[in-house]
Order: structure tokens, then sequence, then C-alpha cells
């Protein structure tokens, strides 16, 4: 299926002719394909194909079934609506997983599709990870509300927390899963006792010089980072892939 992208002008003729037959606003469909085939999701159909298709990420959805087993905590901070969280509850089973999500219109997809797939053991933390307990706004980068990320004279207020604030609290986490925009050195600065202690395996979307450091952080204490994903081991002229990601193991 994603050999289409190789001929990109026809990967975008194809598109266009699906635009024209799919409804406007949220439709719930199940995953057609990947390691979430079947799964039930409310998606815009017109911008989130390659979710209804199974072919987001599927490093990153390789990397939580290789690493992740039953039983094992998992912790995927930016869920976005769920995606990698269903995949990881699968892999982990019940009550073993976490998913902060500060952004409010992702929050209300993330929890239908958790209902809608049986997934309602998922505890959902509405607060974005960061370095210290406090408040920050909030900027929306879509309609939907995908790619929101922190900053000065955002829309919405959001609660910041320490991922090692909430370690009594959650499962212990064998894998964690970072999306967050550009704030991966914060979430880390937040995670001390993890990364030193708990010393789970991590899979980080990296994004510019902040995600980088985050990254060289990670190998300071001795975890060993992969690159891999799109632009490794995928066709970097592929849609389905986003900015780059790494897996470190401790």
């Amino acid at each position: 299926m994603l050999r289409i992208y190789d001929y990109p002008s026809f990967a975008r003729f194809l598109r266009s002719v699906a635009n024209r037959f799919v409804p406007d606003g949220l439709t719930e469909v199940r995953v057609a394909g990947g390691e979430l085939a079947g799964t039930r999701l409310f998606l815009d159909l017109r911008r989130e194909k390659n979710l209804w298709l199974g072919t987001f990420e599927p490093w990153v959805q390789e990397a939580i079934t290789t690493n992740l087993r039953p039983g094992e905590g998992a912790w995927d901070v930016g869920a976005f609506i769920g995606y990698h969280t269903i995949l990881m509850q699968r892999a982990a089973g019940v009550g073993c997983v976490a998913a902060f999500e500060p952004n409010p219109m992702n929050r209300v997809r993330l929890e239908r599709n958790l209902a809608s797939n049986a997934a309602t053991d998922v505890r959902v933390v509405p607060m974005a990870a960061g370095k210290s307990r406090g408040y920050s706004r909030m900027w929306h980068d879509s309609v939907l509300g995908s790619g929101s990320h922190l900053g000065p004279g955002g829309e919405v207020e959001c609660e910041t927390i320490p991922l090692d604030a909430l370690l009594p609290e959650l499962p212990v986490p064998r894998l964690v899963k970072i999306d967050v925009e550009g704030a991966e050195t914060d979430v880390l600065a937040g995670a001390y006792r993890i990364v030193h202690e708990v010393r789970p395996v991590w899979v980080v979307e990296v994004h510019g010089p902040d995600g980088w450091g985050a990254v060289h952080q990670l190998q300071s204490v001795g975890y060993r980072v992969q690159r891999f994903g799109k632009g490794m081991d995928v066709k970097t002229n592929l849609t389905v892939g986003g900015p780059a990601h790494i897996i470190a193991l401790p």
C-alpha cells in the first residue's frame, strides 16, 4: 500500500479523487491495516487517511509491539487521539497504560476512541508533561488540534506536571513514547527519576534543536540511541511520516 508514495504525483491524484467521496467532519471507521487493523476510530477522512489505512508511523507501531510485553507499563506522552495509546493497551493489557493529552479537542476524541475500543481502563492525564508544576499556554496548529504545542500567547491554558510526580500513581513504565512538538527537553527535565532509575525504553519524535538536545541527554546517561523511521528505513518521500524518530534503549 505504501508503494504508491514512490510516485508523489500519482499519490496526490489518488488523494484528490478520494476526497470527493468521503464525508466532511468526523466519521467512525475501522482501521484498514497495520497493527491496529479493525480498531474503531473517529477520524477526519480528508486529513487523516494514514490513520484510517493503518499506515501512520509504522515504525512507531513496530517499536511498541516489539518492546512492550503483557503486564508492563506504558506512557503515551502527547497521545493525540489515542492511535498509539490503543496499541499500547493491546500489547500491555488492562490497567497498564497512561495517556497524556492536554489539548481539550484531542482529549475528547482520545476518550471517545478509547471507549469505542473497550480501553477505558487507560488513565487519561489532562496535563502537559513538563519540567515543573504550573501552567502554560498552548497553540493549536490545525482545526483538529493535531500538532499542538506549548508557547507564549497560545489560545488555551493548560496545566503542566513533571512525569516523576506521577510515578506513585501510574503503572511504572517499561516504554514511554514522546510526541510533544518541541518540548522534549522539558519532558526529560521533569523525568529525572524515570530516566536514571526506572530506565524505560523511550520512543521520541524529534523536533529541531530541542529534540536533539533530549536525544543527547539520553545518550549521556548510557542509553543506546538509534534513529529510525522516515528518512532511514522508510523512503523520504512518504507522506505517512513526519519528523525524525529515535528509539533509546537502556
